[in-house]
């Protein structure tokens, strides 16, 4: 898994602080060692439109939750996000956060979808000052660096649901034994020139918008996660 600074292993998740100067870490790897003994909720957050729109179908069970539980009297409650739809993604990290300040509860994230979304996720915890939940991953994108590197693979599993939910409870509980390992996340920050009217712009649909994390006044923030990854 990954926090906004941390990882797991394994298949993974992770976490990471933000000092000032100092990057952040998120990330998890897979490795059953942790006996997680909290009120667990793991949280799938699903970009809907991944893998060719393949993610979509943990969305299409219609199931906001489910509980499961599994031997050693480890058990959890898991929710489920569309990042795509704005107001699914801000309940969602609401919820997540008020989760996470229980200090009964212990909380991890699922990023469905590619390095970018694993990107995203991140963000969004920052957003809702979360930098310390653990990130796990169902990789839909096309190269998966990051999920490789932790440990969860290049592809969704086959079968992604299963009978009775089998896969999913399976990939829940894979995240819950995770080993946390810290990522590095920058925070990057790019000026245009004094007196350049240029602007960060992306084209969607054929309509120019301003780049994600761009203002008008030429600067754009991004996050840059640090890892490294041989193939």
């Amino acid at each position: 898994m990954g926090n906004c600074a941390s990882g797991c292993t394994g298949p993974p998740a992770g976490k990471t602080p933000y000092g000032s100067d100092a990057p952040k870490q998120f990330g998890v790897k897979l490795e059953s060692e942790n006996k997680v003994k909290k009120n667990n909720h793991v949280f799938f957050m699903v970009n809907s439109t991944a893998g060719g729109k393949v993610a979509a179908n943990l969305l299409k069970l219609g199931l906001e939750r489910f509980d499961t539980s599994f031997e050693h009297e480890l058990s959890a409650e898991v929710w489920f996000y569309d990042l795509i739809d704005p107001e699914s993604r801000k309940n969602g990290f609401a919820f997540l956060r008020m989760k996470h300040m229980d200090p009964k509860c212990e909380v991890r994230v699922v990023a469905c979808g590619g390095d970018g979304t694993v990107k995203w996720v991140i963000s969004e915890l920052e957003i809702v000052d979360c930098r310390d939940v653990p990130i796990g991953v169902i990789p839909f994108g096309t190269g998966n660096d990051m999920a490789r590197c932790l440990g969860w693979g290049g592809y969704p599993p086959n079968p992604l649901i299963g009978k009775n939910l089998s896969a999913i409870r399976k990939r829940v509980k894979l995240v819950l034994e995770s080993k946390i390992q810290p990522l590095d996340v920058w925070k990057v920050v790019i000026k245009l020139k004094e007196g350049n009217d240029s602007k960060f712009v992306e084209v969607k649909k054929g309509k120019e918008t301003l780049n994600t994390g761009a203002t008008s006044e030429g600067v754009m923030v991004q996050s840059m996660i640090n890892y490294t990854s041989i193939g």
